[in-house]
């Protein structure tokens, strides 16, 4: 079957680069056991991480190493994570969903539709953190949609609708209350004033039956936690009027303290601050109460201060001291009478933060990540990185030494417990060289490619057409010999794919029309759908990492050795022109079912397609066996692209 290849191009910010489909990566697993954060706030709901976790102290100035970042859909769901599975919240047009993601590699395994689309101003999707209980994951849609899902697969066991099964009043801002799984029960906030409402409601976690409801209280964003206390075990839950406790046979009210009932927005859920007492907090100029479990059915305030307004994430506790946001300042608070050991204001705005091995991990609203001491003294900062951008309302979460970031528009994992590689001077230099000698700057502006030209393979020529859209939606058309069709490779970022166009061979719609394995839709995304090239996202500090290896001398020229580490750990070899410092040649090690091989590629014919912006029309692709080029007649930059190509 002469001509038939499957063979991608890539243009990442004005390098085409070809590779093989049929290459992959073996699976590395970890080989300890896993530190989980199976639910919302983490193992124990207070916001601290497991206790095995170990920190790297200090953080070195470029931050913890980066594994790895990916798009993902609207929601402000936190991450819970279990062994080597993360699951979240996200939306699109469609609906508000559940997804499962790889924890080593950011790849969606499963995403599942909880119900229609929860719209609002600030953000749309999930609100509520998954809790992961065993085989069961249980997550509630924004718009009141309660589901179990099989952590396998993401099968739905069973779903309810809160709203019209319990009367439930729907929050204006959504259904952000994260459930609690205590033995066999699933607990859930519903809220609600009727007759036939319910404060808190407790099914069963393997049918979603009816199990009770206590007495009716309007809902306050909140999350239930369960306690023991002078004997009584008991869910505590903060509603609008104040903070109740219920028994957890019955639901039924065992003490109940008023804090602002005028104010009905309180996310943030009780924290424990030493024996039978607890703080809570809420913003809107609610202010922050300490109250004290005095007996099995009775309880106080010992002081109520607009000292803390926790906003949309709660405080931690810690040898004495809580920490936690005043809106946008920084505080360090003692429980007995509030009294605050040192604030700090600036540029954090109203972030989150998590405890870990002495030391408190903070993500400010604008994604600046930061490494403090938790202490009394003053604010001791370990370390600082810019992690994300956009808002950023979601709390972190660790587990197994790997932190866990989103916004509602990407995600992104980083190591604690290993360096970020350290860049030399040499080599910032040599990576900013190369994106302004590619126009880095105004390459931000482009958004989507069309690229049409030729690919010759064996001495033939066929037709070649490439559709490029930011973040790394990517598709190749290549035409076969003598006019027997065409093949297209498409990959939106998660999976990848190829089909055969124009032609009804049975054979080669069988070899074509097919969906890539995970291994190699994997090496795809790495190698070729990504938007910006490995070596211009090392210059930007988006991923991969770059180190100036010295000076060499190809073809007479004096070149820039640089070699780039992906996320994956593979490794490009750059050689830069010292001149003009445009890319000559590149090569990276390839793996395919007989072994490792070396694929280099060469640059050439750089023309500009932009105000500053150059790329190469010409690209040659060489490996043990076959010569390719890929020879480019156009480029049309920010064309209208049908989403039906992509996707």
């Amino acid at each position: 079957m002469h001509g038939f290849r499957l063979t991608c191009l890539r243009i990442g910010y004005g390098l085409l680069v070809a590779a093989l489909l049929f290459t992959a990566l073996p699976l590395i697993a970890s080989s300890h056991a896993a530190q989980d954060w199976p639910q919302f706030r983490g193992p124990a709901r207070d916001g601290h991480a497991p206790a095995a976790t170990e920190l790297l102290i200090p953080w070195p100035e470029t931050g913890p190493a980066e594994r790895w970042r990916r798009p993902i859909g609207n929601a402000f769901s936190s991450i819970a994570a279990v062994g080597n599975a993360l699951y979240t919240g996200d939306s699109d047009e469609s609906g508000d969903y559940a997804l499962r993601i790889d924890a080593e590699t950011g790849k969606t395994v499963w995403r599942t539709r909880l119900g229609d689309l929860f719209e609002n101003s600030f953000g749309n999707g999930p609100r509520a953190t998954p809790t992961v209980d065993g085989d069961t994951v249980y997550i509630t849609s924004g718009g009141g949609v309660l589901a179990a899902l099989a952590a396998a697969d993401g099968t739905v066991r069973w779903s309810i609708d809160l709203k019209e099964t319990y009367q439930a009043e729907m929050p204006h801002f959504g259904y952000a209350s994260s459930p609690l799984v205590d033995g066999d029960r699933l607990l859930v906030e519903t809220g609600g004033e009727t007759d036939t409402s319910a404060a808190l409601t407790a099914l069963n976690k393997k049918t979603g039956e009816l199990i009770w409801r206590s007495a009716a209280a309007q809902p306050a964003y909140s999350a239930p936690i369960r306690l023991d206390l002078h004997g009584q075990a008991q869910y505590v839950l903060v509603t609008k009027d104040g903070v109740r406790g219920l028994d957890i046979a019955d639901g039924g009210l065992l003490w109940q303290v008023e804090w602002a009932p005028e104010g009905g927005i309180k996310p943030p859920p009780p924290l424990v601050v030493g024996e039978n007492r607890l703080f809570v907090s809420a913003s809107y100029d609610i202010g922050a109460m300490l109250i004290e479990v005095t007996g099995p059915k009775s309880a106080k305030a010992l002081w109520d201060s607009k000292v803390m307004r926790n906003h949309f994430n709660a405080s931690v506790y810690h040898d004495g001291v809580i920490y936690g946001f005043d809106n946008a300042t920084l505080k360090a608070l003692a429980p007995d009478g509030g009294e605050t050991h040192w604030a700090k204001r600036g540029r954090l705005g109203k972030g989150s933060l998590v405890y870990a091995d002495e030391h408190l991990v903070v993500l400010t609203e604008t994604g600046t990540l930061l490494l403090l001491e938790a202490t009394a003294s003053g604010y001791v900062e370990k370390g600082s990185s810019k992690a994300m951008s956009g808002r950023c309302w979601t709390a972190p979460t660790i587990a197994d030494g790997k932190l866990y970031l989103r916004n509602r528009e990407e995600m992104v994992s980083y190591d604690l417990q290993r360096a970020a590689p350290t860049t030399s001077a040499e080599t910032t230099a040599a990576l900013t060289a190369y994106a302004d000698a590619i126009g880095g700057d105004v390459r931000q502006g482009i958004r989507a490619l069309k690229i049409t030209g030729t690919q010759n393979f064996n001495g033939i020529d066929t037709p070649l057409t490439i559709y490029h859209r930011r973040p790394n939606h990517m598709r190749i058309e290549i035409g076969l010999e003598r006019g027997s069709g065409t093949i297209a490779q498409v990959t939106d970022g998660e999976a990848a794919w190829s089909q055969l166009i124009g032609s009804d061979d049975p054979r080669m719609m069988r070899r074509a029309n097919r969906v890539l394995d995970d291994d190699a839709a994997a090496r795809m995304i790495e190698e070729m759908a990504a938007f910006d090239d490995a070596l211009l996202q090392a210059a930007q500090e988006a991923g991969p990492t770059a180190e100036r290896v010295g000076s060499e001398t190809l073809d007479g020229r004096e070149m820039h050795h640089l070699a780039v580490t992906l996320p994956s750990g593979r490794v490009q070899h750059w050689f830069l022109d010292a001149e003009t410092h445009r890319p000559v040649r590149r090569t990276t090690e390839q793996a395919n079912r007989r072994g490792t091989y070396t694929g280099t590629w060469f640059y050439d014919d750089f023309r500009a397609i932009a105000p500053g912006v150059v790329v190469p029309f010409y690209v040659e692709r060489e490996d043990s066996q076959h010569v390719r080029a890929h020879i480019i007649d156009r480029i049309e930059v920010n064309p209208s692209l049908d989403d039906a190509l992509l996707s």
